[in-house]
Parts: structure tokens; sequence; C-alpha cells
């Protein structure tokens, strides 16, 4: 049915997200420092999400009527949503780094064939046709079926790029979680809070294409509901995204008392262990053997419990290699292969011994909770009662309590 040229609350609305992504995309743009590749690739994305809402602002409001061939083009720019996506986590992970081999073209071939059919059917078919294809129930077939080959196919390219972004940052987790004691500033909280979101419009969007072929209708609820999810995804990135350290630095900015430079350095460090995707093949060509190792592990563990370097609350593996003088692969050998943990809960197993010392200590003292942490080793009082939990089963609250029903008895 055609549209009047009219401004609705919901087009308002639309313009208004359209606005803050343009101003989002300014400022990841005129940032001078940071991970520059993923600002850029974040900027990328904003535009997409910009394009997509005057997209919908223009269907809405008939102002397709006056250039209606610009559907052809839109419906190309599905496929560039997906790598947008990949490349940004990609880059955020510095994954890319690591592999000159791994080109970017080859992410946007999809986009080239589909923008090649988008001009075919520019000049294949006339904007009368384009206008009814937009407007009426029932366009040109050769059009209809066209531009649901391209809605499909841009679905299946943004899906698979969600779970190869989603398999990137679970990767990061790993390695971060093999060479830190610590998660805190760079652990990409954000990037993974970031892909929930996009997975989640991703899901609405398929509800909505689902539902309209169900109900056999369009430009129902759903699809407005999706439109609205954009706008609300791009307001939380302005709201969250400068929270995160890698993303919206200024030069000179510091979050947290967090330095630039050391987070440079922990991404470095990520960076030199990511062929230990695979413990197997990491340790497959080591001289260390596994009874080395079990010995090893014996002399690791004495370590920790006399000198206590888990009480530094920014431990690394290789800070903790250089204490024992071991090679770091070797150390996180003998921790992987016999203890099978990762560098993350070795470490932060003895800080919660330690905490448990402590609060068994304090006896009937009210100590403050968030000080037994820090006394432990940890950053934040999230992390000590998330690994506490995971340990011992309690809370410190319960952990507390059950000591003083024990002395009480």
């Amino acid at each position: 049915m055609l549209e009047d040229q009219t401004i609705t609350l919901f087009s308002a609305v639309l313009l208004l997200g359209a606005v803050q992504g343009a101003f989002l995309i300014f400022l990841v743009l005129g940032l001078r420092r940071g991970n520059r590749p993923a600002n850029l690739f974040l900027a990328s994305l904003l535009l997409l999400f910009v394009v997509d809402l005057l997209d919908e602002f223009s269907l809405t409001t008939g102002y397709y009527l006056n250039f209606p061939l610009l559907v052809a083009v839109n419906l190309a720019l599905d496929f560039l949503l997906g790598p947008a996506i990949y490349l940004y986590t990609r880059a955020m992970t510095r994954q890319e780094a690591s592999s000159r081999k791994d080109r970017l073209w080859p992410h946007f071939i999809p986009f080239g064939i589909a923008l090649i059919i988008a001009l075919t059917l520019v000049f294949q078919f006339t904007p009368d046709e384009f206008r009814q294809h937009i407007y009426a129930e029932e366009g040109p077939l050769g059009l209809d079926l066209a531009s649901a080959l391209m809605t499909i196919g841009g679905l299946i390219s943004i899906g698979y790029y969600l779970i190869a972004s989603l398999r990137l940052l679970v990767q990061h987790r790993r390695l971060i979680q093999n060479r830190f004691s610590y998660l805190e500033r760079i652990s990409l909280s954000w990037l993974r809070n970031l892909l929930l979101v996009l997975a989640s419009l991703y899901f609405v969007y398929l509800s909505a294409i689902g539902i309209d072929l169900w109900l056999d209708r369009t430009d129902q609820w759903e699809d407005r509901l999706l439109y609205v999810a954009i706008v609300g995804a791009i307001y939380l990135i302005g709201i969250f995204g400068i929270r995160q350290p890698t993303v919206f630095r200024y030069r000179g900015q510091s979050k947290n008392g967090t330095d630039v430079a050391r987070q440079d350095e922990v991404l470095r460090l990520v960076e030199s262990d990511e062929s230990a995707d695979i413990e197997e093949e990491k340790y497959r060509k080591s001289a260390l053997s596994y009874t080395q190792s079990v010995d090893l592990l014996v002399e690791i563990e004495r370590y920790m419990v006399e000198e206590r370097p888990y009480l530094d609350n920014q431990l690394s593996l290789p800070e903790l290699a250089s204490q024992l003088s071991l090679s770091p692969n070797w150390l996180s050998q003998a921790i992987n292969e016999v203890k099978k943990v990762n560098f993350f809960d070795f470490v932060n197993a003895y800080r919660v011994e330690e905490a448990q010392r402590l609060l068994a200590q304090a006896g009937e003292a009210k100590v403050n909770i968030l000080d037994i942490a820090m006394a432990s080793g940890f950053n934040s009082k999230s992390a000590f009662y998330t690994a506490f939990k995971k340990f011992t089963g309690l809370t410190p609250s319960q952990f507390r309590r059950s000591l003083e029903q024990s002395h009480g008895q």
C-alpha cells in the first residue's frame, strides 16, 4: 500500500537513532589513540546501522517514491554487516596481527556479487516497477524473487559471521586465562555484550521475517520492533562503549588508573600465545616430558605456598616464570597438563585459600569483605565473589556464617 510522505512517531525515532549513530561515527573516527583498526570497523558497523534506519525511514515516510532504485543497493549492504562485525571482533582481540596471509578482501566477495546483482536489477526494472515492489503487495516476479534471495543470503552471511565472531571471543578468553591471573579490563566484556546485543538483533530480524511469512503480511509491529531495537543498540554503544579501554579513547586519556601502554602490553602477550589454542598441539613438540612436568609442578606449588606470589593482583604467567627462572611454556605445560587447569584458575585457587585463612583469622570481627579480597590478591569484589563461589561452593558471607556457627557449637 502506498505510504504518505509524513513524519510519524516511529519515523522520528528512526531519524533520532540515525543522528545518534552519525554522531558516534564522528566520535570514533576522530580518535587518535587506541585500537585504530577496531575503531574503523566499529564506525563501519555504525554506518550500516544508520543506513538501515534511513532505509526504513524512507520506506515509512514514502520518500522512496522519489528514489526507488536505492532499495536494490540497500539489499546488497546486508552482506557488509557480517564482515564488519567479524573484523571488529578480530581487531579487538588483535588476532589479525599474527597472520599477514589473512587478507581482508575475501570477506567482501559476497557483497561484490550482491552489488552486481543489485545493479543488474536497477538496469532491468523501471523505477515504477521498483515502487510497485516496495509499496504494493506484489511487484514484478523477478524483482520480488531476487529481493527474497538476497535477503536470505544476507541472513546467512550475518549468522555465519556472528558465530565466527563469538568463536574468536571464546578463544581470546581462553588465551588470557592461560596468561593472566586477572580478567579486569582485559576480558573484553564490552565486546561480549556487544555481540550478545547483535545476536539478539539477528534473532529479532529472523523472527520478524518468520512471522511475516507465516501470517503472509508485511510492515507489521514485529518489523518495527527490529528497527527500534537497532536504535536501542546504537544508544547502548554510545552509553557503554566509552567504558571500554580500547574504544573511544583519546590521546593521553586513561580510565580507572589503567595506563594505555599496560593495555597494549597485555594484548601483545595474548598475541604471542595465540598458537596455543589446542593444548595437545601446544605441547606435542615440547622437550618437557610428563614426568618432568609433574616434578616441576611440585616445585611450582612449593613456591606458591612459601613465597605467595599470588598476592600480586596483576600476576601473569611470564612474570611468575621469571620469578621461578623457568620458560613460560614449561610453566604453562606443567599447570595445564598436570593440574588440568588454566593459569587463571591455578592462581585464583591460592587466592581463595588465602581469603579463607583471613576470614577464619578474623573470627567474629566484621572485617570488610572488600578488604579481604584485596589482601588476597584480587582486583575487585565481583572477581573475588565469583572465584570464591567457584572453589568453595559458598559466597564469602556464607562461608563467614558457617565459621561463626561452627565456633558457636
